[in-house]
C-alpha cells in the first residue's frame, strides 16, 4: 500500500509531513519539519527566523501499522539578527534520537521486565 503523504498523521505537536522516504514491509521512514516559524536564541534571548542550515536528525518513533517508524527532521540551525550566535532548534517532542512516546513506551517496559522478573528471582536471590 502506498502513503499518501497527506493521510499519515503522526500526532505530534507542531510537527509537518514534508514526504514519504522509504516504505517496505517492515519499515516506514518520514521526512518531517518544526511548524514552528521562529527559534528563542539560547545566547540572548531574541526571536530568531533566519535560517544558516537544515541538518537531517534520525528519530526512532513507535511502530506504524506493524512498521518500524523513523522520523528524520528537518532540523534548522538558525542565525540570531541580535548576537549572530547560531543554534539548533529545539523541539518539545523529540528527546536526543526518540520521540517522548517512544521514551515513555520503553521505560514502561523496562518496569515491567526488569531481569529479576524475566529469571524468576528478587534482587536478594530468592525465588
Amino acid at each position: 500500500m502506498a502513503w499518501d503523504d497527506v493521510t499519515i498523521r503522526l500526532h505530534l505537536q507542531q510537527v509537518r509531513v514534508v514526504k514519504v522516504l522509504e516504505e517496505t514491509i517492515s519499515r516506514l521512514e518520514v521526512e518531517i519539519e518544526s511548524g514552528w516559524p521562529v527559534s528563542r536564541c539560547p545566547s540572548c534571548g531574541s526571536e530568531c527566523s533566519r535560517v544558516h542550515d537544515t541538518r537531517p536528525k534520525r528519530i526512532r518513533d513507535l511502530t506504524m501499522s506493524g512498521r518500524r517508524m523513523t522520523l528524520v527532521w528537518l532540523r534548522r540551525r538558525f542565525v540570531c539578527g541580535d548576537c549572530g550566535a547560531r543554534h539548533l532548534e529545539e523541539h518539545p517532542e523529540f528527546e536526543g534520537g526518540l520521540t517522548r512516546r517512544l521514551a515513555r513506551q520503553l521505560a514502561a517496559d523496562a518496569e515491567v521486565m526488569t531481569i529479576p522478573r524475566l529469571v524468576g528471582r528478587g534482587w536478594d536471590g530468592a525465588r
